[in-house]
């Protein structure tokens, strides 16, 4: 879901998944440039059931895990919550 959002929003799609370990889990290009060209790093994860606080502590752990590897590329982290479904991203 959150690669969807990352498409609909950014016009970015997933052209590769990232190799372990690597701090995130997709690789987001450009639909219209080539591979890799204008890349951005996506690192999600979701949540069945939880309040804004069990969000907001998934969010910063993803976003640290991210920063916890050296690299100029931009990230993205994306957190869905399906209990009552909603996205939320952040851009690195």
């Amino acid at each position: 879901m959150a690669a969807n959002i990352a498409e609909v929003e950014l016009g970015l799609v997933v052209v590769a998944r990232a190799r372990r370990p690597s701090g995130f889990d997709y690789w987001l290009g450009d639909s219209r440039s080539r591979l890799f060209q204008n890349a951005m790093r996506l690192e999600v994860s979701g949540i069945l059931r939880g309040g804004h606080g069990e969000i907001e502590r998934r969010v910063n752990k993803k976003v640290h895990r991210l920063l916890g590897y050296s690299s100029e590329v931009a990230g993205l982290v994306g957190v869905v919550e399906f209990g009552q479904p909603q996205v939320h991203m952040i851009r690195i």
